[in-house]
């Protein structure tokens, strides 16, 4: 009885726990996604807390002490103006994770628009923008972002601008078909519950599970077990 209770309740557990859950709870598996994990908000509170770790002002000239090797005094060194490294690494890292920070929430939001929208209406709005997902991706992505770069001018709103258009391509594509693929897999239930289980829809199920990315074997087994439950009701 107490073996049951524990496997019952387990059970309880992993049906009630969220998406967020299921994700920290695969992560924690991961020693190496834990070692990331914690190297990224060490970097973070780094450069989060700069006014407090860094020990010299970012922009200090000291001609002085230029290009010096790395010391206790200058940990990383110093620049040919006497600047310390160390101190310009960490201030410059808040223009940085800044920059990749919307560069990657404004690629997922115009992708996750103009994906969903491709693959839910279809027709020419689809076919007119995968074309144009078709041409960015035809060019490689670090070269497209120097190119719109380089004609927009320099500036960090610029170079942001250039990394989000040349990281939307992809991500539509992705989106594009996570959404086709879930359509699929509805449009496949909705005919199963309209058929009521009629053997004259086994071949589109095949054809539906071959397209939604499953092997036709697998698409077999699923008329398989639907036409056992035909016989059984009929």
């Amino acid at each position: 009885m107490a073996g049951k209770k524990k496997k019952q309740v387990a059970g309880d557990t992993l049906q009630k726990r969220s998406q967020l859950g299921e994700i920290w709870h695969r992560l924690k598996k991961n020693k190496l996604a834990m070692v990331s994990l914690g190297f990224i908000v060490i970097l973070v509170l780094a450069v989060s807390f700069a006014d407090f770790i860094a020990p010299y002002p970012y922009d200090q000239i000291d001609l002085a002490n230029a290009l010096q090797k790395p010391s206790l005094k200058h940990l990383m060194g110093t620049d040919d103006f006497g600047r310390d490294l160390f101190s310009r690494i960490l201030y410059g890292g808040r223009i940085s994770l800044l920059v990749a920070f919307c560069t990657v929430m404004i690629s997922i939001v115009v992708s996750a628009i103009l994906g969903a929208a491709a693959g839910y209406f279809g027709g020419w709005f689809d076919s007119v923008v995968m074309r144009v997902v078709d041409v960015f991706m035809a060019i490689p992505g670090m070269l497209l972002a120097i190119s719109i770069a380089a004609a927009l001018g320099s500036g960090i709103v610029n170079t942001a601008l250039a990394i989000t258009i040349s990281n939307i391509p992809g991500l539509t594509r992705v989106v594009r078909s996570s959404v086709l693929l879930v359509y699929s897999s509805c449009h496949c239930v909705w005919r199963l519950q309209r058929s009521y289980y009629s053997p004259s829809y086994y071949p589109q199920y095949v054809s539906a599970s071959d397209c939604a990315g499953f092997s036709q074997v697998w698409g077999c087994n699923f008329v398989h077990c639907w036409y056992e439950l035909y016989r059984s009701r009929h």
